[in-house]
């Protein structure tokens, strides 16, 4: 019996009626009210809607060293954060007074919710993060499954839907561990965790409702484990049901090792998994694990104490703030694979709402359904494949998208391999756009990791 550790902090519910107020202006009637923090104004210019960002870039007439920064572009450029309980008007008219400013800016971006009608895009900020906009126009998840192993999903909620074919898995405490009937769907008593994780990875797009997953055309498939202690017989049985689907495991949990030692009996199921998913998961391709890192950073824990966050096979995944700053839970350390939005991220909750949670409970679904977006554009991807594209199109201070948009922290190093690496961010933060743009246009497949090349040294040969 293991004691479980889901992976979220506290957070916030609000009605799904109260999310979002859009108003429309035009550049010459710019409104300078902003007293609703969860506002999206819009502007129009020749046709364009545009959001406009409490970011304000500023360049001064000389270069000037200045606190409070967001990031610098050069030594006269600036970029302010401005608070969200403030208005970035009335600091936009302050900087236009000075005379040691050359030209201020206010920042826009083109909300993703024009292509789409779901009301709360505009306001959702993990989708501009991990410029998964981009992305979409080659893949939306079609033809591959998402399985949430966690606390059950409710798939009442209005922006989730169950996968069509496969019922998923749900079964009853005790030996001999009989179906339940509830097929992973959320049961009263269970905890809501399973379905905060669905909502960032697979909600329904286009529905005129909330918002949606980064996956939104994935299959979601829910193995309810409940919320507190499993079976890890009754998990790996579970697991194998699926272990040849198209599919992406999502992971937000950890087991408790300050209560379980690795002289447990059952830790050989977790073992046994582990191997039968590498070697024969996806017809041979292996199968996709997605485990979130921790959210114990406070307590020292680092990602290397136990074989769930150090395994080979598993995708790590650190949770970032929305400024890319390493969250300040997120449990750091070497076998960090990479990060993604962890803090304040939307998405669905019991009751047909949605919620503000914050974890790397959240960042994991995201990375998963972006490896659902790689999968559909190419399903031949091995499990090193996808690690191997996640880590060299993540953006880090020498690999960003843009020169603006870098991870915040400066310990990089380069490991063995070439890799940019950092123990808070591991290879730097998911990069949407790019993983699947490699997978589709810029990838041949990794060589096995145990392979033989025959050499020929002069009039010997050698086995290598």
């Amino acid at each position: 019996m293991y004691v479980l550790k889901l992976l979220s902090i506290a957070f916030f519910v609000k009605n799904n009626n109260t999310f979002y107020n859009i108003k429309s202006n035009t550049f010459s009637n710019l409104s300078q009210n902003k007293n609703d923090v969860n506002e999206v104004l819009t502007v129009n210019n020749n046709g364009n809607d545009y959001g406009i960002s409490q970011k304000l870039y500023v360049r001064y007439r000389s270069p000037k060293t200045v606190n409070n920064k967001l990031y610098s572009l050069s030594q006269n450029e600036v970029v302010y954060l401005i608070p969200n309980n403030e208005s970035v008007f009335d600091h936009y008219n302050r900087y236009i007074l000075r005379t040691d400013i050359q030209q201020v800016s206010l920042s826009y971006y083109v909300g993703i919710n024009y292509l789409y009608n779901d009301p709360f895009l505009p306001n959702d900020y993990v989708k501009d993060n991990i410029y998964v906009s981009s992305a979409w126009s080659y893949a939306s998840g079609n033809n591959t499954k998402l399985i949430i192993v966690d606390s059950g999903v409710d798939f009442t909620h209005t922006d989730l839907q169950a996968d069509p074919v496969v019922l998923g898995d749900s079964w009853s405490n005790y030996y001999p561990y009989n179906n339940d009937g509830y097929f992973g769907n959320y049961k009263v008593g269970h905890s809501n965790h399973g379905t905060l994780c669905s909502g960032v990875s697979a909600a329904i797009r286009n529905n005129n409702y909330g918002s949606c997953g980064v996956a939104p055309s994935t299959s979601l498939i829910s193995i309810d484990i409940g919320n507190a202690h499993i079976q890890s017989d009754l998990l790996r049985y579970s697991l194998l049901r699926y272990i040849h689907y198209q599919a992406v495991y999502s992971f937000s949990w950890n087991v408790n090792l300050d209560i379980i030692s690795y002289d447990d009996a059952d830790l050989f199921h977790f073992e046994y998994l582990f191997d039968e998913a590498m070697i024969d998961g996806r017809n041979g391709k292996g199968s996709i694990f997605v485990w979130a890192a921790g959210n114990d950073r406070m307590e020292k824990k680092n990602t290397v104490v136990d074989m769930f966050t150090s395994h080979e096979l598993n995708i790590l995944v650190g949770a970032t703030t929305s400024t890319y700053d390493s969250a300040m839970f997120s449990r750091p350390g070497s076998a960090l694979t990479l990060s993604a939005p962890g803090t304040s991220v939307y998405t669905t909750n019991l009751g047909n709402t949605f919620s503000y949670p914050s974890g790397t409970s959240f960042s994991c679904p995201i990375v998963a359904s972006c490896i659902s977006l790689m999968m559909e554009v190419r399903p031949d991807l091995s499990w090193r494949d996808v690690q191997y594209i996640l880590m060299r199109t993540a953006y880090t201070p020498n690999n960003p998208i843009n020169k603006y948009d870098n991870p915040t922290d400066e310990a990089w190093i380069t490991n063995g391999v070439g890799f940019k690496f950092n123990n808070y961010y591991g290879a730097g933060v998911v990069n949407a756009s790019k993983a699947v743009l490699w997978s589709k246009n810029y990838w041949y497949p990794l060589l096995p990791s145990a392979f033989k090349i025959r050499k020929q040294i002069f009039s010997n040969s050698v086995n290598i």
